[in-house]
């Protein structure tokens, strides 16, 4: 490691990032405190690529954040990829990683019971029963009224125990003194259980109660302002009571972006490339814009989201609003501020009347419930986005957005008194803009909560991310997993502990877990059902090629390990940075002696995309020409048939022009199709395995 200090050392230069001369995708996972790994190893690739489209889940999300936020800022003085560079040494100063997450006074003593728990398990000492005693004692102590509840349970074992020894001593029998000491125990057994239990109940009532199921909403819990470290060239701040992670987050990401007057970095500045966010929808140059994408989970719906969400103004499903009282409890002022400020504006394609009918939702939740819109993609700030993916279960808050359920009945009478109400006044043409005049009572639909938690809960390494059927430039990504089997961590050369597929051998091969004990059965049932879609992703071609494994050792490095060492996050990163080194090394378009390569890579793309083709093309001529189910109508039967026919299918023809197309492109397709049968050769044959397939998917 000592011989590559100065190749990473290097990218603390500006200059070394002026240039790119490729372009690149990047998809990271997520793994808590696993995101150490990353800062190096983005900032390595930046030397050679332009980033266009980044993403991940989790800490992967924040990775992709601030990789796109310097990405934005590359040119800038005291931004950009040289600041990401030296994000590892702050994290490691003083204990800043795990100073990042600040619980409140009523989480407080749950949260140093965990991190006891986690200084006992990187120390490898087992505190044993005496010491988990002593330690929630501790605890129950220090938290608010946990002096009256420790004394009056104290003084009841204490005053029972001297009652039971004075009757036992005043017994004349052996016997009736034995039973009564043992009628006695139980008794303080069973106040024993009920301090337990009450405990047990405190501790979940505390989660439950206006702390969004965490231990950290990752807001800060002082007031009081953060001072700068001393001798820092970028100015950074100390993590702590006064500077909490979504406060960090906030200003690294303007930071890198170079600052953006006062502007909180929204995805619009990455989208159009510019320290001024566009506030209204456009088209954006595909190789200008910077993408970012992340998974979150909405477990009120049991569903993942893609963010930012795609604004829709549906009545249904598609809206989400946000409680700025509540959010200030989780973001900056100035964050849900902006949020207020820029409501969605008027898309294209969006008709007048659905666009008044939305309008006065937002006027109806906004006076009865206190509820804003969010924003739509343009002015969502990023750290909004990024908080609302990195919400790790019982340790980071889920984050509450409402919707409307339109099943419910009251719900439902109130959208048929509109439309009663619409149909009643055909002089405004079915607005329901002027029913707010005119009914000022008018009620407001009921509100539900959703609630957001992490986004690997659902998929941990979206490397699909960015997929296309051929790809232009690679999409790299970053994988974080344990060991192969039968091996270590190496200490002394952190570029063994970064693995890669040679071959398809290799990259086909099953990620083996050790299930022995029932912990490891029930961790590893949480884990297939977290990850069975990321880790079968993986083995497809055209993805084990351009995956890099950092292997970590879990018991002390990334994940819950909120207390890493500056040794241990030095090592890390390096492993991030030789994982970098070793795609750029495969994907050099210059240096391709041998495969995998960046040209074996297109060409089993391109291979197994037409056999995905032959196959769907196949599918649609059986579908297309087989024969009818009873008296239905043919495929040709319902193209060109009249709008008033039944059955009444919807989804009509726009126009007759756009019928009479379909109609002659239908049979190209046909006649495409009987031409690749006649020719006898099939694309299947000899095609990459194992074959993927092709699938219609609902919007994420």
């Amino acid at each position: 490691m000592a011989d590559d200090r100065p190749e990473m050392e290097r990218l603390l230069k500006r200059d070394v990032y002026l240039n790119p001369t490729l372009d690149c995708d990047m998809v990271m996972k997520g793994g808590i405190t696993s995101g150490v790994v990353y800062p190096l190893a983005v900032c390595e690739l930046a030397t050679k690529y332009r980033f266009h489209s980044v993403g991940g889940s989790s800490a992967g999300a924040i990775a992709a954040a601030l990789c796109a936020a310097a990405e934005l800022g590359r040119a800038s003085a005291d931004g950009g990829f040289h600041r990401l560079a030296s994000l590892p040494a702050y994290l490691a100063g003083n204990g800043g990683l795990l100073k990042l997450f600040q619980p409140s006074e009523k989480t407080r003593p749950l949260f140093n019971l965990l991190v006891f728990f986690l200084n006992h398990r990187a120390s490898e000492q087992n505190p044993g029963f005496l010491g988990w005693t002593l330690a929630a004692l501790r605890e129950i102590w220090r938290a608010p009224g946990g002096k009256a509840w420790f004394l009056s349970r104290l003084l009841l074992l204490l005053g029972i125990a001297s009652g039971g020894a004075y009757l036992a001593s005043t017994m004349g029998s052996a016997v009736v003194a034995l039973l009564t000491l043992l009628a006695l125990l139980i008794v303080v057994v069973l106040i024993l259980r009920g301090a337990v239990l009450s405990l047990w109940k405190k501790a979940t009532s505390i989660l439950e109660t206006g702390t969004g199921f965490g231990l950290c909403t990752g807001a800060r819990s002082s007031s009081a302002p953060a001072k700068p470290i001393e001798g820092d060239p970028f100015k950074r701040k100390y993590p702590g009571p006064n500077w909490a992670l979504t406060d960090w987050l906030d200003e690294e990401l303007n930071a890198l972006a170079g600052h953006l007057g006062g502007e909180p970095l929204s995805f619009g500045h990455l989208l159009a490339r510019n320290a001024k966010c566009p506030t209204e929808p456009t088209d954006y140059d595909p190789m200008k814009r910077i993408r970012l994408e992340m998974f979150t989970t909405n477990l009120t719906h049991g569903r993942p989201h893609r963010l930012p969400f795609r604004f829709n103004t549906s009545f249904h499903t598609d809206a989400f609003f946000f409680d700025p009282e509540v959010f200030r409890n989780h973001f900056p002022e100035h964050v849900v501020k902006w949020m207020v400020g820029h409501p969605p504006s008027k898309g294209k394609g969006v008709e007048e009347r659905d666009w008044d009918d939305w309008q006065l939702l937002c006027k109806l939740l906004d006076r009865g419930h206190g509820l804003k819109p969010l924003p739509a993609i343009e002015c969502l700030p990023v750290v909004v986005a990024t908080r609302m993916s990195l919400s790790f279960p019982l340790l980071i808050s889920a984050v509450p957005l409402w919707a409307i359920d339109w099943s419910t009945e009251q719900n439902q009478a109130l959208r048929q008194e509109w439309r009663h109400r619409m149909k009643s006044r055909p002089d405004t043409g079915g607005s329901l803009e002027a029913l707010i005049e005119s009914n000022p009572n008018l009620a407001a639909p009921t509100p539900f909560l959703c609630w957001f938690s992490d986004g690997g809960i659902c998929s941990n390494f979206p490397i699909h991310f960015f997929d296309r059927p051929l790809p232009r430039w690679p999409t790299f990504g970053i994988n974080l997993r344990s060991p192969l089997r039968g091996s270590g961590i190496s200490k002394t050369n952190q570029g063994d502990n970064v693995w890669m597929a040679k071959d398809s051998a290799d990259g086909h091969q099953y990620r083996w877990a050790s299930v022995e004990r029932l912990p490891e059965f029930l961790l590893s049932i949480l884990d297939t059902m977290y990850n069975w879609n990321d880790n079968a992703q993986m083995r497809v071609h055209g993805y084990w090629d351009r995956v890099a494994h950092v292997l970590l050792d879990e018991s002390k490095e990334g994940g819950l390990n909120l207390n890493m060492t500056r040794p241990l996050i030095d090592d890390l990163s390096a492993r991030g940075w030789h994982a970098s080194r070793r795609l750029a090394e495969r994907f050099d378009p210059d240096e391709q002696n041998e495969r995998p390569s960046w040209d074996s890579h297109r060409w089993q793309r391109y291979r197994t995309l037409m056999s995905l083709l032959e196959d769907l093309l196949e599918g649609i001529e059986r579908g297309y020409g087989g024969p009818r189910q009873g008296e239905s109508r043919t495929y040709a039967d319902l193209i060109n048939r009249d709008d008033d026919l039944p059955p009444d299918a919807g989804y009509w023809w726009e126009r007759n022009r756009q019928r009479d197309r379909a109609r002659e492109r239908t049979k190209h397709f046909l006649d495409l199709i009987d031409d690749w049968q006649k020719s006898g050769e099939s694309f299947d044959e000899g095609a990459p395995r194992p074959q993927p397939f092709l699938r219609t998917m609902p919007p994420i």
